[in-house]
């Protein structure tokens, strides 16, 4: 009867062994860490029955109990075997509606900022001519007093048409989407309180979705900003004297293959201990979740997460010196 039960529990661990081989050959579409990890479940699986087997194989002789446990953990392992595919489908299930979601909000972000890069552009195109006949005016004006040997009145002139030309305004970076985005941002955390400080080399042809790049960098400066604010508001009651701005710092770049993205801020002192157990955790909250205590904060970073791991990226969390870094790369190319 031993005999029999232990043949029955190897034939159950072969069964979900089994199993394993789609997931291992790329059956399920996972991003690589997500496999890795929905991988664990055969292996933990495996390990429990073969345990049992090793248990039953040398201290099981004559113990009449033995075969009837072996049996049962033969059962288990044909029912996992059986499970398993169902487990592993819906995990994928899952990780691709949380991708539809996170490109979902990519694309609402993707609007709207290209619909405020175009007003910019429109608006540009306006105080374009605007200023050429302004320009023109000054020139002419200019041109008569010299010719009148008005020297004094054109160094007026002069000096007044240098006044009305713009001084700022130029691009934060080459990509249109980005530049446009960016500096939606930086207008956001001055209403807000905050100094949003950009080092951003993004050229204008980039091997990313711009859908996925709003989204990136939409959700981690949100998240930094609305941080910052906290920090301001909370000095603003110890001190209304106090001028200075909380800074959050946004560096962009590409490297080796890959778009980095790395978006630091202040935090209130508050949410220290929350923000270590975070960054400590290496993963990322759902909105059932606190995070920063501050609506859809959860979902900013899983959505983040979840387009850094499609891309064969990684998210990256860090809080020293009381600021709260995240680093998110994302791999270019198809």
């Amino acid at each position: 009867m031993l005999i029999v039960s232990l043949v029955l529990l190897g034939a159950a661990m072969t069964a979900v062994a089994a199993t394993a081989v789609p997931l291992v050959r790329g059956r399920y579409q996972l991003p690589p860490a997500r496999r890795v990890l929905v991988a664990l479940i055969p292996v933990w699986q495996l390990a429990m029955m073969a345990i049992s087997l090793i248990a039953g194989a040398v201290r099981g002789v004559g113990v009449a109990w033995v075969p009837l446990c072996e049996t049962i953990v033969a059962g288990v392992g044909f029912a996992c075997a059986a499970f398993n595919p169902r487990l592993f489908a819906g995990i994928e299930q899952a990780g691709a509606q949380n991708v539809a979601a996170a490109r979902a909000q990519a694309l609402e972000e993707q609007v709207g900022v290209q619909q405020a890069y175009l007003e910019q552009a429109e608006r540009a195109a306006v105080e374009a001519v605007r200023s050429r006949h302004v320009y023109a005016d000054e020139f002419e004006h200019i041109a008569e007093a010299l010719a009148a040997g008005d020297v004094s009145g054109a160094l007026v002139a002069v000096e007044r048409t240098d006044a009305i030309i713009p001084r700022s305004g130029g691009r934060l970076c080459q990509h249109p989407v980005a530049d446009a985005l960016l500096k939606a941002k930086m207008a956001q955390a001055e209403k807000e309180g905050a100094e949003l400080v950009v080092h951003a080399d993004v050229p204008y042809e980039l091997e990313l979705p711009d859908a996925e790049l709003c989204a990136v960098l939409s959700n981690l400066i949100n998240n930094a900003v609305a941080a910052a604010a906290r920090v301001a508001s909370a000095s603003a009651d110890r001190d209304t004297t106090s001028s200075e701005r909380p800074q959050v710092t946004v560096a962009i770049g590409s490297t080796r293959g890959y778009l980095a993205v790395r978006v630091e801020n202040p935090y209130p002192p508050e949410e220290d201990a929350m923000l270590r157990e975070l960054a400590a955790s290496r993963r990322t909250p759902y909105p059932t979740e606190r995070a920063h205590d501050v609506p859809q904060h959860g979902w900013g970073l899983s959505i983040v997460r979840e387009l850094t791991e499609a891309r064969e990226g990684s998210l990256e969390l860090e809080v020293a010196d009381g600021r709260f870094r995240v680093v998110a790369l994302l791999k270019l190319g198809a």
